[in-house]
């Protein structure tokens, strides 16, 4: 065995908040615990030199900073107050230089400094460039930037390698947005080869928890609150309708077709576009050219956690940790998973009944844990409980379970006897409700103009590609719209995968051509479009789909890089040509990315680059940031 250090970074924040359905009403509000684990530590921070403007620096002028700086010669224009008068330095002042750049100044090079002011200690306000001249700046130390308000508020106050209680509580509040952290290094060992080989992987692990006896009244909505985003779910065995005419003479004609498989599909209101005929009565569209009666369907709101699949469960206490699926609250876990499948919602929905009652009649029935466990049974309980088929993983993550951990212990617990050799220094902390903490959160946001069944805005897109030009964006988004009318991407979840791999493949929107692709062993047909085309087959297909020629020249592939092309190629590919929307809506990031990524139509393997460890930390801040729209 080689002796090696192994990194996993053990810090650790955790941030209080309290969820309030109805603000008058102390009783329903649930106070949650966001605990973030294994997230960089303050070594791996970057520190950047301090800069104190000297006696000959004040009175120095201030330039703009803009993200095309990079590229510029020539020094920026001067920053001016809103007197119209240039803004200047001030002797003894503090600055965070972030980046060094010569530019033309009078024709001649100037060294110049990107700063940021010092706030509270740390750097923070606009970005500005100053002359970088000695007699102007002075060294002045260093500083840590990109620090989240904790972590710096914890640097200022605490003591390395010690547990500091300070006499007066540190009130740091979080707003949603904020930085935490970066992900943490997590180095593995593979113990089977000679020398070792250690992977390393950036991760960090979270949890949302609740110490409140009453989630289950939450989760019930035994106040009957009706506020913020409203649901459709569809109930079984009702008639369908098709709708004749337009406006307001609209009427509907029921059809010979009932609701099997679609029972129990919930569906945001806004989304299925309510529509209230003359005598009253209101449809609601679940799909093209099909509506459901208002009777037929149950109307929640964002409160109703229970009628929107969330459950609770309880689990019985354990004293093996190592033997999660011998734990009765598994077999729980099981039945609500069950719960949701019924032979009257068709022949794949009777199949799952099947397969998880046999499941949950083999765990009841299972022998006492034994040394040597039967791996084969543990593999079918975890694949039950992790499959992507029937919208199982949402019916999973939507489990509320309180289990023992060790958030949960007395002084008598064997678990601790080993750590704690006095039973007065053992600890004593309460049972605690796990959330899954996207999908919990996600149900519970009190944004109601989600983008479900409603254009996009400018703004929003925006937010989603910063780097984009606003310009080039609002020439965009009317396509983007009526693309998603036209091709059915309605809910925001959907909207945001779609989003998402446009910008992942564009450069955040901002490339419709495949950098360096004229060089490629496949030009001409090299990637074009908001979602690149590539090769002579997919070009082929895309221009008999639109009844347009994109192969006899330069000239006419380029159209494919041009707008409108641009953007409707990407959801014939999205849609059409790899059909990977059917998975988006059932959440599959996977198998959206793979599809899109690995294999074009002539079977070769393209852009592995960014598969794996790649394209997961490529795609998921773009996620992040789409997620905003719902």
């Amino acid at each position: 065995m080689q002796a090696q250090s192994l990194r996993q970074s053990g810090t650790f924040v955790l941030v209080k908040s309290v969820y309030k359905p109805d603000e008058q009403d102390e009783s329903s509000w649930l106070t949650l615990y966001q605990l973030y684990m294994h997230i960089a530590p303050l070594s791996e921070f970057p520190k950047r030199p301090l800069y104190r403007v000297t006696q000959k620096g004040h009175g120095v002028r201030m330039r703009k900073h803009s993200r095309h700086d990079d590229n510029r010669e020539i020094v920026p224009d001067v920053l001016a107050n809103k007197h119209g008068n240039a803004r200047t330095l001030m002797q003894g002042e503090t600055l965070a230089v972030l980046q060094q750049k010569s530019f033309l100044l009078d024709q001649r090079p100037e060294p110049f400094a990107l700063v940021q002011r010092l706030q509270n200690g740390k750097p923070a306000g606009d970005l500005l460039w100053v002359s970088m001249r000695p007699e102007y700046l002075e060294p002045d130390g260093e500083c840590y930037v990109c620090l989240p308000d904790w972590m710096h508020s914890a640097l200022n106050h605490g003591v390395f390698d010690d547990v500091v209680v300070p006499p007066v509580p540190l009130k740091v509040t979080v707003k949603a947005g904020d930085p935490v952290g970066f992900l943490g290094a997590q180095d593995l060992a593979d113990e089977d080869n000679y020398p070792q080989i250690i992977t390393t992987d950036y991760k960090a692990h979270i949890e949302l928890l609740s110490l409140d006896e009453h989630v289950p009244d939450v989760v019930a909505n035994v106040k009957g609150i009706k506020t913020g985003k409203q649901f459709i779910k569809l109930k079984l065995k009702r008639p369908l309708y098709l709708r004749n005419g337009e406006g307001e003479e609209s009427t509907f004609e029921q059809m010979s077709a009932i609701t099997r498989a679609d029972a129990g599909k919930i569906i945001p209101r806004d989304a299925t576009y309510p529509f209230t005929d003359k005598t009253g009565v209101t449809y609601f569209q679940i799909r093209p050219h099909t509506w459901v009666h208002q009777d037929d369907v149950e109307q929640l709101s964002q409160h109703d956690l229970a009628g929107l699949n969330f459950d609770c469960i309880k689990a019985e206490h354990t004293t093996d940790f190592t033997r999660t699926l011998d734990e009765r609250w598994v077999i729980d876990a099981l039945k609500s998973i069950s719960s949701h499948f019924d032979s009257e919602k068709g022949p794949a929905s009777a199949q799952a009944k099947m397969f998880y009652d046999s499941l949950i009649h083999n765990a009841e029935n299972r022998r006492p844990p034994d040394p040597y466990p039967d791996k084969s049974q543990d593999e079918l309980l975890f694949g039950a409980l992790h499959t992507n088929q029937m919208n199982i993983p949402e019916y999973a993550r939507r489990l509320i379970v309180k289990h023992d951990s060790d958030w949960h212990s007395t002084r008598e617990d064997t678990r601790w006897s080993s750590v704690f050799k006095a039973r007065d220094e053992s600890p004593v902390v309460r049972s605690v409700w796990h959330f899954h903490p996207l999908e919990f959160l996600e149900a519970i946001n009190p944004k109601g103009n989600c983008a479900c069944g409603r254009d996009i805005t400018l703004d929003e897109l925006c937010d989603i590609a910063p780097k984009a030009d606003k310009d080039i964006l609002a020439q965009y988004l009317p396509a983007f719209n009526d693309g998603f009318r036209e091709f059915g991407i309605i809910s925001c979840r959907e909207k945001a995968h779609f989003l998402a791999q446009c910008c992942h493949e564009s450069g955040g929107l901002t490339l419709t051509k495949e950098i360096g692709g004229t060089r490629a062993s496949y030009a001409p047909w090299y990637g074009r479009g908001l979602i690149q085309l590539t090769w002579q087959e997919v070009y082929t297909k895309y221009g008999a789909y639109v009844g347009e020629n994109f192969e006899s020249d330069d000239a006419s592939r380029n159209k494919i890089a041009q707008y409108p092309h641009c953007v409707r190629s990407a959801f014939w590919f999205y849609c059409v040509n790899k059909n990977v929307s059917k998975h988006a809506k059932n959440d599959d990031f996977n198998m959206v990315t793979a599809l899109i990524k690995l294999h074009d139509f002539t079977g070769c393997v393209i852009n592995v680059d960014q598969c794996g460890a790649g394209w997961s930390s490529a795609f998921k801040p773009v996620m992040i940031a789409a997620i905003d729209l719902y």
